[in-house]
């Protein structure tokens, strides 16, 4: 069961909702958030949360980036790329970074992540 959450998007909102998702879907895991990538980045080495949802478009560098150095430091936390925009190509992206999974941010496809990275 996933018990450590890190979410890394400067979107209150967007932290919000994924605390509800997994709220209402039964999980008590403790939700981190970090702002910025490279906060993020930090918080992955310190916490070693079990899943990290990493938003495309943060301050400083990307989403995408982020992802690749959390993957360059052999952190082995699940890491879902995740965005506002639904381009093909932002997919293939994330899979070329190392990330476990890409959503679209939408309620429908997050609660498709927390069902199917539920071990």
């Amino acid at each position: 069961m996933i018990k450590k959450i890190l979410v890394v998007d400067d979107d209150p909102g967007d932290v919000r909702l994924i605390t509800e998702v997994l709220s209402h879907a039964g999980y008590e895991a403790e939700i981190i958030d970090a702002q910025t990538g490279e906060e993020g980045i930090t918080k992955a080495k310190e916490l070693s949360p079990d899943l990290i949802f990493v938003d495309t478009l943060l301050p400083g560098m990307d989403g995408f980036e982020v992802c690749q150095k959390i993957k360059d430091e052999n952190i082995s936390s699940k890491v879902i790329v995740m965005t506002g925009a639904t381009e093909a190509i932002n997919a293939a992206k994330a899979q070329e970074v190392g990330a476990d999974g890409y959503i679209a941010k939408v309620p429908s496809s997050l609660q498709e992540i927390y069902t199917r990275y539920n071990e």
